[in-house]
């Protein structure tokens, strides 16, 4: 299936997580690994960038072995515009700074 993240942040990929909103859709629920679904909370309980580094490659090393999916590619975000613009620049999925556009 194609997945579009949400924002540009690992935690997007949270969802695929048992008892998580995507997980569930796969029929994965908490009580077929509770480990793993707690990770969730413990991911969004981090209060530094290398706590929170630390637990997402926990998850990601415990989906590549347990879980149902398999992360191949994240599609690019594509934008179009007039030629007559500068500055236009996508900076996450959805997100383009107006105020960084000028007409040439």
């Amino acid at each position: 299936m194609y997945w579009g993240i949400d924002y540009s942040d690992p935690n997007v990929q949270l969802e695929f997580l048992p008892g998580a909103s995507v997980g569930l859709r796969a029929g994965w629920t908490v009580d077929m690994d509770p480990e793993l679904a707690a990770l969730y909370q413990k991911t969004m309980e981090a209060t530094d960038n290398d706590a929170r580094i630390e637990v997402l490659e926990e998850i990601q090393d415990a989906m590549y072995e347990h879980g149902p999916f398999i992360v191949i590619a994240q599609a690019p975000a594509h934008i179009a515009h007039n030629t007559r613009l500068e500055g236009v620049a996508i900076r996450d999925c959805v997100t383009i700074d107006l105020t960084e556009i000028n007409l040439k």
